[in-house]
Order: structure tokens, then sequence, then C-alpha cells
């Protein structure tokens, strides 16, 4: 995801083709201590540190436009969403080179019959791990850990992907935080 840590959230989403089908929804970021917050009022939220300016994926995107989707953005990971923005999948790089690994293995052993993957729907994980926007960063990243994953995808109450909490998001908070109580 690109981070993007402001006022606005913003997604878009790409088309069979790679094309942007929903650019630039705005929706304006949450209050600052929504239902459900963590009781530690101490604890950073994921909405606090989520990259929140999003490039998502139809289930049908073209897997060549998905990678150049990860390669021209430099992202981690796609989300793959239906038409309402709930996410249905995501697709990582690891997800696209173990793709190209099974490709290139098959290919080496036989040129007449290639495994059919065209699509994101097809590569993606299905069941994408999710945290509600006022979970707490710890909860995120053991989550990480325990599923052996760099991204949680963050979502509303409603269900809606609002943001994407990445490992680099999580080492990044504490660097900055170790910087601030350093500099008391």
């Amino acid at each position: 995801m690109i981070p993007h840590h402001g006022e606005l959230r913003h997604s878009v989403v790409y088309d069979r083709h790679g094309e942007p089908i929903v650019e630039r929804v705005q929706v304006p970021n949450p209050p600052d201590t929504p239902a459900g917050a963590p009781s530690n009022a101490q604890e950073p939220r994921v909405q606090h540190v989520m990259s929140n300016d999003l490039i998502c994926a139809s289930e049908d995107l073209e897997l060549a436009a998905l990678v150049r989707l990860v390669v021209h953005n430099h992202i981690g990971c796609v989300p793959v969403v239906d038409r309402t923005g709930r996410a249905v999948g995501v697709v990582t790089k690891s997800d696209l080179v173990e793709h190209l690994d099974v490709l290139l293995s098959h290919e080496a052993r036989t040129e007449k019959t290639r495994p059919v993957v065209t699509r994101a729907k097809d590569i993606m994980m299905p069941l994408p791990l999710t945290l509600p926007e006022s979970a707490g960063l710890a909860q995120a990243a053991a989550m990480m850990v325990l599923e052996d994953v760099h991204h949680v995808l963050v979502v509303s109450p409603a269900g809606i992907l609002v943001g994407v909490v990445s490992s680099k998001d999580v080492v990044q908070w504490m660097v900055e935080a170790d910087r601030l109580s350093n500099s008391r």
C-alpha cells in the first residue's frame, strides 16, 4: 500500500485489464475514539499507523496487470475487493513469486501444457486476515507473527476495507515512538 496517514482515505480498484474502475473514493477518517477502542489508551490503534491510500483489485484483474500494479507502485500486497468494497482476498508479492516459480518449473518440464492462472482470483488468499480499525497495533503485530504474514487488512464497522497495516508500518511506529521517548 502507498503510505498515507492523513485526513482522507483513498482507494483505487482496478478492473480486469488494469484500468481504474473506482478512483480516489474519499471517506473522512473515523472519530479519534471509536466505539470498541482498546481499553489501554496508551496503545496505538491500527487506524493511526495503517496505509489508507489503497491500490485494490477486482477478482478478474489479469495477472500481468496485477504484477504491473505491484511493481510500479512498490507495494507488498493488493487487496481483492468486491463491488461493495469488502475484501474477498489478498495477493502478496510472495504469491506472485510462488506462481512464477510454479510456472517456470512447469515450463522446464513441458512446453505443451501450462497451469491456467490468469486472474487475481486464481492466486489470491481467499480468506484475508482482517482487523477492525479500532484494534490495537499489538494485536495486528501478533496476528502477523501467528499467521506468518506481513499485511493485515483493516475494515470499518460495516466490513468495508479502509486500510492495510504492514510489518513495516509496525516497525516504523516503533522507531518513531522510540525517537520521541529518547528526545524527552
